[in-house]
Parts: C-alpha cells; structure tokens; sequence
C-alpha cells in the first residue's frame, strides 16, 4: 500500500512538473518569435545604413617623436591634420 501511495503521489508530481514544463516552453516559444521578428527588423535596418570608413592609425614624422606612452592618438593626429590648413589660414590672413 505504501508503495502504491508513493508512485502516485510521484506520478501527480511529474504530471504537475509537465504542465509546468509546456507552459515555460509556450512562454519561451513567444519570446523566441518576439526576439527573431527583432532580429529580422534589425537586419533591415542594417542593410539600409551606412557604412562609413574609420579613422586609421597614421605614421606621420612627428609620431615617430613621441615615446610609446606619450603618442598621440589617432583622434589626436587627425585633429593636427585638420588644423594645420586652419593655422595656414589664419596666419596669412595676419600677415596681410
């Protein structure tokens, strides 16, 4: 008798954990759809953008001053690229 109060109470406790796991699986399948339909958005979106070419590293004269903890960044060099044709301009407009 006890035997049999056992595989029951087991039996109801596995079919109790079964419904439990078919709920869980229906909620992940959802979230699943929700993140694929996500994923397929963004997909789109990546195709629609655009693609920009980054700022590379440069080798420049006076890059090659600067001992390895002092060098500039990369932001740095392009900045003194883009300056320099902007002191040229300011230091003719000076000199007239």
């Amino acid at each position: 008798m006890t035997s049999l109060g056992e595989s029951e109470a087991q039996a109801s406790r596995l079919r109790g954990d079964n419904e439990a796991l078919t709920i869980e699986n229906g909620e992940l399948r959802a979230e699943n759809g929700v993140l694929r339909t996500r994923l397929e958005q963004a997909s789109s979106t990546v195709e629609d953008a655009d693609v920009v070419s980054l700022p590379v590293r440069l080798t420049t004269e006076e890059s090659q001053r600067w001992d390895d903890l002092e060098a500039p960044t990369v932001v740095n060099l392009d900045l003194v690229r883009l300056a320099n044709p902007l002191l040229d301009e300011v230091k003719q407009a000076h000199a007239n």
